[in-house]
């Protein structure tokens, strides 16, 4: 007695679910295979014993007549013990989570009372019917094309342009005497500013199969670059009369007071001892000039073969929809996946600096002007490792990311410094005219951290945003070489530093 009274009180309340839920979820798990093999094409449901009658009507409760067999109105139940497929021994046709012992491996094909729901006449496969993707189905290829705009950070100051001004010490005597040059900055080598950089983007990824922890495996290879940022930065005097006393003489010249540290390296020792400087007027064309300018221009490429691991999330489920049919959703879930891979990337960066003036002594006027060309190159080479945390619901997914590497930095680094004058230039017999190189290995650092967030337009189409930052040590910078000596030499100061960041959009297609 007490057992029939539970019979119908479970019967009841398996009814009430049926009725007033909007859906009843039943799960089937995909078989977990242990060792490298390819993804099946397969996915687990209840056993349905006997072949499908396609001419089978739908049974329904109660004796209420329904116009369309799928609708979503009135209540169902499952079909009798009966013949319903044509085999007189076959169980219901939708019974409740079987042991596993009653499971069977399916193939990709049409099953009655379950559909695909991407799109009509599409086969009841091993994908989500709202997203196309789900447990087990990894695509075998895909790509990823967009574009990438950065920006970086600039290089270290380095003085450039200053103006100097003749100044006076009073003494206790109340006469003055010559105290030296003292000087205002009007430029260094961060007067410029590098703007945003567009670039490309792109992934081609393959997969290669399932690994005994079981995780999908992937081999992908990435390039990103043709980011190039250019800026410039000038500046301009008009000439004046300078009045400078050298000993017992006072030079007086018409110029410009634009000068490099070489001249102000000269008179802080005249502040300093009174040591008469060596070479009072710096150097012909870039000292005493008018006019001044520099340019910056930085390009960066990076190429990227990387192995992804990728842990399969939680089991899809099968889900009965109100209007009786079944359908595989994919569940949400967390994802840890991992890469390490080789990595090759290159910076170029460059930094031209002009200036020119006229300089009139005795009513003689002399033409100058200099230059001073710096050009580096950076090959960096190593290995990286790199982990995402994705968090997939469906059709939606957002992400963490991260990668770090140690890689042997090739540096080149090409100088050219030269000044040109007017024959009989008398205020500077210094000139110019060196073509210098200079090539090392030096340890470096990429470290790289991002969010991105992605949505399914269709089964095999993704749209994505990023924003990512990027952090290199250990590279040589032109702007970084410039050094204001008298005897120039071969360098390769490769210390420097780029903090970049900036965003990603991309599609990526899937087949």
């Amino acid at each position: 007695m007490n057992s029939a009274i539970k019979r119908m009180l479970a019967g009841f309340v398996g009814i009430g679910m049926l009725m007033g839920g909007q859906v009843f979820a039943q799960r089937s798990y995909p078989t977990q295979y242990r060792g490298r093999v390819s993804a099946p094409r397969t996915y687990r449901v209840a056993q349905q014993p006997g072949p499908p009658d396609t001419t089978a009507e739908p049974y329904w409760l109660p004796e209420e007549p329904r116009a369309d067999a799928y609708s979503s109105q009135g209540p169902l139940r499952r079909p009798p013990p009966s013949n319903a497929r044509g085999n007189a021994d076959s169980e219901e046709l939708y019974p409740d989570l079987m042991p596993p012992d009653r499971y069977q491996e399916t193939g990709c094909t049409m099953m009655p009372g379950i559909e695909n729901g991407l799109w009509d006449g599409c086969d009841a496969g091993d994908c989500c019917c709202v997203c196309g993707g789900g447990y087990c189905t990894p695509p075998l290829w895909y790509t990823e094309q967009g574009a990438r705009l950065l920006t970086r950070s600039r290089p270290r100051p380095q003085s450039l342009g200053n103006i100097v001004f003749p100044y006076y010490n009073t003494l206790s005597d109340g006469s003055t005497v010559f105290g030296g040059l003292s000087y205002l900055e009007l430029d260094n080598t961060r007067s410029a500013s590098y703007d945003v950089a567009p670039g490309y983007y792109a992934t081609v990824g393959r997969y290669l199969g399932r690994d005994s922890q079981d995780r999908d495996d992937f081999l992908e290879f990435t390039y990103w670059g043709m980011n190039t940022w250019v800026d410039s930065f000038a500046v301009a005097v008009d000439p004046e009369v300078v009045q400078i006393p050298i000993g017992d003489q006072t030079a007086v010249f018409t110029a410009g007071r634009i000068v490099t540290p070489l001249v102000i390296s000269q008179w802080a020792l005249y502040s300093a001892n009174r040591t008469v400087p060596a070479h009072p007027f710096g150097v012909g064309g870039f000292d005493f000039v008018e006019r001044q300018n520099f340019s910056l221009h930085s390009e960066m490429h990076n190429w990227e073969l990387n192995l992804r691991l990728r842990p399969r999330g939680r089991p899809d489920q099968l889900v009965l929809h109100p209007n009786g049919r079944w359908r595989r959703e994919c569940q949400p879930s967390a994802i840890m996946s991992y890469l390490v891979g080789l990595r090759y990337m290159t910076v170029g960066d460059g930094f031209l600096y002009h200036s020119e003036g006229t300089v009139v002594v005795n009513d003689q006027s002399y033409l100058t002007s200099a230059d001073y060309n710096v050009q580096t190159q950076n090959d960096l080479f190593g290995l990286q490792f790199g982990a995402e945390m994705l968090f997939r619901r469906c059709k939606w997914n957002w992400a963490i990311r991260s990668k770090v590497g140690a890689y042997v930095n090739f540096s080149d680094c090409k100088q050219y410094i030269a000044n040109q004058v007017t024959e009989g230039y008398p205020l500077s017999d210094v000139r110019f005219n060196e073509d210098l190189r200079a090539r090392r290995q030096q340890a470096a650092f990429i470290g790289e951290v991002g969010f991105s967030a992605s949505y399914k337009f269709k089964p095999n189409l993704t749209g994505r945003a990023a924003y990512d930052f990027m952090w290199i040590t250990g590279i040589a910078l032109a702007p970084e070489q410039v050094e204001w000596v008298y005897v120039p030499v071969a360098r390769d100061n490769a210390n420097g530093n780029i903090y970049a960041h900036g965003v990603t959009l991309e599609l990526e297609w899937s087949w």
